[in-house]
Order: structure tokens, then C-alpha cells, then sequence
């Protein structure tokens, strides 16, 4: 009965909405089709391994460090399908993509009515970051549209059962793939403990949130469980490590330490230095992912210029609230805006904690003012709150990490063309005729967005030229002028890869062979096995045989390496010994502070196949100057 209403509903809608969504599909199809030819080293590929050897049965020896297996297993059946994971790629981020330009509209109208969510989605459909996503099929695509479905049934105006229970459902869809989404089940929760006078009513509803939540995400949990003695098997030391912006020796080894031992990280342990790294996540690495504070890459819908989404974000925010400058609002604004100033000073880095003068105000207007917001927005307003208060307790590194609650982007944006500023420009012009004000305004409205969507559109035409082929990035004027001058063709990202697999594909014993390599995405194209390495780890001074045969590889080291490998050997059981060896040089990673104790500098040589100093059983196959990989092949001497 709920999905035959849904579908009557939608059937009843203005034709835009889809108008919009199947030019989407049409011009994702199009790039997908005819540009993206080839594997990119990705997030994707390396789940969908991690899922292929679970269905081989040697799922006791992977980890999804991030996530959950519900997505890999997913990637790997479908698979068995298509036969191409490349495929499976783009189908899931083609038909994600397209889902989440479709939902959102039907989100927003919930809240604001057609023309906001209009507005709405046109600045989803043209965001650079979900054009992105949606070519690379990140891990991130699926649940985020699951999340966006769960917020089209939490955002009805009178939520009956079944809206709950469908939620509940999605959310748990979510969680299959990524940890994320429970952060937003938190919010939901709070939301309905408050969502009516119905006291028993609303924990009623809490309750059947979370019992068909658990119920969906229960298979994961079972497997975890029965698998790893876990039912989260995955540990957040891993991003501290990775991505933290404040260290220091001892905490590292600490941090490798916790993940050697499959240990929580304990915030008590370091306390000053966990409190330095939240409050950078809180008011700035993660803020500037959000909305950009000088992030190209940024979830904003102006992402080519810093700062100026702050404008309509926030415009879109106070007309919802219907802020007015009366006692409580000044007695509020200006207690608050001392103490952030405070706060500021105390934190001790003005360029990096500013936007807490801006966060802290606006927070403290939206909580007393919070009776003046639609009942339905609610659910919005309350994520974004429980996901970044929560969520900057680890260091984000992508803007994909954020899509759950960004939403509250394009709507509040929305909400400031289309009702702020005609509210703003009547006042300015309050002396004019009606019909004129009228007339001018939705001029304006419309030069405004138009103008907004051009920008993005160049954005996007960049941003996906990057993504697609190996090309640079010279700056908003040069740029302007390449696109009109007659130019090479395009090299496909991927086409060296492909170009070292072919090799590798003809030597003799492939399949049974080791390739000893700083990225898995050979496998694609070549049936062999992969020892993945950073040319990091080792001791100074080793010899380069103890080097491939990881003899003075460090503890945490070889951890890495055996769970990023293919086939993964979690506990270290397998010893390998690589017949090839494809040597780069990938960026220093942050825990490597011994960076000089390693053999980091002594296997330079190996990207000069003519260097003398390179072992006489190493034969020089084939150079990549475009992406500065070497392939040799190891003769071992017996």
C-alpha cells in the first residue's frame, strides 16, 4: 500500500523533476560509455577484491579497514553476473548517481515545496562532486543513497509507521556498505524522542527504527561475528594514523601499535593531542570539505570560489528561522560571539580556527529559535549536527565522507534564491509597485542561479577532464584559453596501466606468479597475485633482496601490506616471494616520521633502469614516464 501511494504521487509530479534526473542519466551515460575506458586505481576496485575473496572463502584473512563487507560482497556477486568489475562500476555509479539527482528533489519538496526543491536539485544535478561520484563508483554512492531515501520518508509531514520501518530499512542498507550511516540513525532517534507530544508514541517509533535497522544490517553483523569474534570489524586507528593533522612519534607508535593488536584507540591516552586534532577536524578540515574554505574539491555548490557559499548557506538558515533582532536574539548573538572570540584565542590559531566565531553564533540562534523551523526539517538540522560533532573525532579526507548530510547544502541554498532574496530586495525596495518588485526579482533569481550553474558547469568540465585523462590543472585564466586552442588528443587515465598489465599478462607462469607493486590494479587486467608496497618500509642499508623478501619489514609494515595484498594474508601466514617488481614512488605516508631509517631512499635507484648500482638479478622490462612506473622481473638465484 505505501510504495502504490508512493508511486501514484510521483506520477502526479511536475514533468522537471525527471526532466532533470534523465539528463543527468543521459550525460553520465555518455561519459561513462564513451570516456572511461579504463580501470582507475581506486577506492572501488580494492573493495571489490576484498568481496571477491570472501566469496572464494578466504574471508578470514581480509579487512575492510573503512567500511563494511555488505558492499564488497555486493561488488564481487555482481560480478558473476557482468564478468567485468569495471562494469559493475560504472552501473552502480550511473544508477547511484542518477538516484540521488531523483530522491533528493522528493526530499526537499517534503520540506520546502516544489520550487525550493527545484532549485534544489538542479544544484545537485550539476555539482561537480556528484558528477565524480558517480564515474567512479566510490564506496560512498549506494549508502548515500539509501541515506537520502531514508530522509525522504523521515521528512513526510505526518510520518505514519511504515515511513519508520522503511527508513529503519535503508539506514540498514547503508550500513551494510559504510560505518557512517549509524551516526545518522542516532539523529533519526533523537528526532522521533521529540517528534510529537506522544511520549509513548514517539519511543514506539524509536523502538521500530531500530528493530528493522538491526534487522537489515543484521547478515553483516552475523558475518562479522562469525568470522572475526567482532561485529565491527573495522578500526578507526587506521584513519588517526593516516590523515591526522597533529602528531608526534610516540603517538604513532602507539596508534600501530593499537592496530597490530586490533585495539581501540583510547582518546585518554593523549588527551591534549586529541583535543588539538578535533578541534582542526571540527572547525576546519572538515568545515572546509563541507563548504570550502579554499577546497577545490569541496561539497560546495560555488566550489571554484572559497567562501562565498557562507552567503546563501546561511542566508537560506536564518530566513527559515525567521531571525529578528529582538532582545533574546542580541542578548544570544552577542554572548555567543564574545565567547567564540574566546574560544579562538584559546585554540590558538586564528587561521585555522575562524569559523568557530561563525559556528558557535549560529548554533546557539538555531537552538533558540529552533520552534520557528518546520517540524520536517528537523531531521536535517539534527544530522548535520550528530554527524559533525561526531564524525570530526576522526580526520576526514574526502568530501564524499560528508554526501550523508549534505543535503542541507542545496536546500538551504535553494531556500535563499528562491524566498530570501525577494524577501531581502522587497525591503530595499519597498517604495516600488508590487508587480515591479515582482518582475525584478525573479530576474534576478534566475541571472543568480544560471550564473551559479555555469560556474559549476566549468568546474565539472575539469574536474571530470582530470578524473578521465592525464591532464593538468594551470590555473581558472589558462584554462579559459586552452579550451579554445587546438590541442593533442587526450590520454585516458588508466592506459599505462593497462600497457604494463599486457606485458605482465605474456610472461611466462603469470598466474602463479607474485608482482610486488605499489597499487592492485594490474589484477584487473592480469590473473596474477599482488604484493602491495610503498618502497617505505625496509631498514637503511639492507640489501635490496631482503628488501623484496621483507626481511626487516617492520611489524606494522608488514600488517599493511598482507591485508592490502592480493590474496590477503591478515595474519601473515603466507611468506611470498615476488617474480616482478613494479617500482614507484608514492607520497610519504604521515606515520612514516623514520622515513630515513627506512630503505625509502636506497630504492631511488630502481626508477634509473640504467643506474649500475641495481642488481644484476633484476631485468629491466618496460618504463611509464607518464605515471613513473618501472616493471623488472627478479631472477632468483637458487
Amino acid at each position: 500500500m505505501q510504495l502504490k501511494t508512493l508511486k501514484s504521487s510521483l506520477l502526479k509530479q511536475p514533468r522537471y523533476p525527471f526532466f532533470i534526473t534523465i539528463v543527468f542519466f543521459a550525460v553520465i551515460s555518455y561519459l561513462t560509455i564513451f570516456h572511461n575506458d579504463f580501470l582507475k586505481e581506486g577506492d572501488f576496485f580494492q573493495y571489490f577484491l576484498i568481496g571477491k575473496e570472501i566469496l572464494d572463502g578466504n574471508g578470514t584473512n581480509v579487512v575492510a579497514l573503512n567500511a563494511n563487507p555488505g558492499g564488497p560482497i555486493l561488488y564481487a556477486s555482481l560480478d558473476k553476473v557482468f564478468h567485468d568489475p569495471l562494469i559493475v562500476a560504472k552501473i552502480l555509479g550511473l544508477f547511484g548517481g542518477t538516484g540521488i539527482v531523483f530522491v533528493s528533489y522528493y526530499v526537499m519538496r517534503n520540506i520546502f515545496g516544489s520550487k525550493v526543491a527545484l532549485i534544489g536539485q538542479l544544484f545537485i544535478a550539476f555539482n561537480p562532486k556528484i558528477i565524480l561520484v558517480s564515474l567512479a563508483a566510490l564506496n560512498e554512492i549506494l549508502p548515500v543513497l539509501f541515506i537520502f531515501i531514508a530522509f525522504y520518508f523521515i521528512t513526510k509531514k505526518n510520518i505514519l509507521s511504515n515511513d519508520v520501518i522503511l527508513c529503519g530499512v535503508f539506514l540498514g542498507l547503508a550500513t551494510m556498505i559504510r560505518i557512517q550511516p549509524i551516526l545518522i540513525l542516532i539523529a533519526f532517534s533523537i528526532f522521533l524522542i521529540f517528534h510529537s507530544k506522544k511520549i509513548q508514541k514517539n519511543f514506539c517509533y524509536v523502538g521500530l527504527l531500530v528493530v528493522f535497522f538491526l534487522i537489515t544490517v543484521s547478515p553483516v553483523l552475523a558475518y562479522n561475528y562469525n568470522t572475526h569474534g567482532v561485529f565491527i570489524d573495522s578500526n578507526p586507528n587506521y584513519n588517526y594514523l593516516n590523515v591526522s593533522k597533529y602528531t608526534t612519534p610516540e603517538w604513532i607508535e602507539k596508534l600501530k601499535f593499537n592496530i597490530i593488536t586490533n585495539q581501540d584507540y583510547t582518546i585518554l591516552d593523549y588527551p591534549e593531542l586529541f583535543l588539538k586534532n578535533y578541534s582542526y577536524n571540527l572547525f576546519y578540515n572538515n568545515q572546509d570539505l563541507f563548504l570550502n574554505f579554499g577546497k577545490m574539491t569541496s561539497l560546495s555548490i560555488i566550489p571554484t570560489l572559497p567562501f562565498v557559499v557562507l552567503i546563501p548557506f546561511l542566508g537560506g538558515l536564518f530566513y527559515l528561522m525567521k531571525f529578528r533582532l529582538d532582545k533574546i536574539n542580541i542578548l544570544v548573538l552577542s554572548s555567543t560571539s564574545l565567547l567564540s572570540v574566546f574560544l579562538l584565542f584559546l585554540l590558538g590559531d586564528p587561521s585555522i580556527h575562524f569559523f568557530i566565531v561563525i559556528a558557535i553564533p549560529t548554533i546557539a540562534l538555531t537552538l533558540i529559535n529552533i520552534r520557528n523551523f518546520q517540524k520536517n526539517l528537523l531531521p536535517l538540522l539534527i544530522s548535520i549536527f550528530i554527524f559533525f560533532t561526531l564524525i570530526s573525532v576522526i580526520p576526514l579526507s574526502r568530501p564524499e565522507h560528508l554526501l550523508p548530510i549534505w543535503l542541507i547544502i542545496p536546500s538551504l541554498c535553494a531556500v535563499f534564491f528562491v524566498n530570501t532574496i525577494p524577501k531581502i530586495l522587497s525591503k530595499l525596495s519597498s517604495s516600488k509597485k508590487e508587480v515591479s518588485i515582482s518582475s525584478q526579482t525573479k530576474k534576478i533569481i534566475i541571472i543568480s542561479v544560471i550564473l551559479v550553474l555555469l560556474i559549476n558547469v566549468g568546474h565539472s568540465y575539469k574536474s571530470v577532464e582530470l578524473y578521465l585523462y592525464e591532464n593538468n590543472y594551470d590555473g581558472i585564466v589558462n584554462e579559459f584559453s586552452k579550451f579554445f586552442q587546438q590541442s593533442e588528443p587526450n590520454i585516458q587515465k588508466g592506459q599505462e596501466i593497462k600497457k604494463i598489465s599486457d606485458i605482465l599478462s605474456v610472461q611466462e607462469n603469470i598466474a602463479d606468479s607474485y608482482v610486488m607493486a605499489p597499487m592492485t590494479a594490474f589484477l584487473y587486467y592480469v590473473d596474477t597475485n599482488i604484493i602491495l608496497v610503498t618502497f617505505q618500509e625496509g631498514k637503511k642499508g639492507d640489501s635490496f633482496e631482503q628488501f623484496y623478501k621483507r626481511e626487516n619489514w617492520s611489524e606494522f609494515d608488514l600488517l599493511m601490506s598482507n591485508v592490502n595484498s592480493y590474496p590477503a594474508d591478515r595474519y601473515g601466514k603466507n611468506d611470498p616471494i615476488p617474480n616482478y617488481l613494479i617500482y614507484g614512488n608514492p607520497p610519504i605516508m604521515n606515520w612514516k616520521h623514520d622515513i630515513r631509517s627506512t630503505q625509502y631512499d636506497d630504492l631511488k635507484i630502481l626508477s634509473d633502469p640504467n643506474n649500475p648500482d641495481i642488481p644484476s638479478n633484476f631485468e629491466f622490462i618496460y618504463k611509464s614516464d607518464k605515471l613513473g612506473l618501472i616493471l623488472y622481473k627478479i631472477h632468483h638465484i637458487p
